[in-house]
């Protein structure tokens, strides 16, 4: 799945998968700093709410981890492609 979601952002323009990556990793990190803040945003947000109160705050932390990593692999992708279509732009 992970593999498709890739693919997925490959298909992206460079820019828009660096942003995507670097806003991901961002609302990711916050929600692995504070997980129990979360919750308490969250728990407005009727199925959303559900989903995170039903898991503890060390269970939030640890998949929000995970998911800052996957993230920020998804960021760094993308800058380093951004990177190389400018050198190759330049190199013209």
């Amino acid at each position: 799945m992970i593999e498709r979601g890739f693919e997925l952002l490959r298909k992206l323009p460079a820019k828009a998968e660096a942003v995507i990556g670097a806003v991901g990793t961002t609302a990711y990190g916050v929600t692995a700093a504070a997980p129990a803040e979360v919750q308490d945003v969250y728990g407005e947000v009727p199925i959303s709410g559900w989903l995170i109160n039903i898991l503890s705050a060390a269970d939030l932390r640890i998949a929000a981890g995970a998911l800052v990593i996957v993230f920020g692999a998804v960021a760094f992708d993308g800058l380093k492609r951004l990177l190389s279509e400018r050198h190759a732009a330049g190199d013209e």
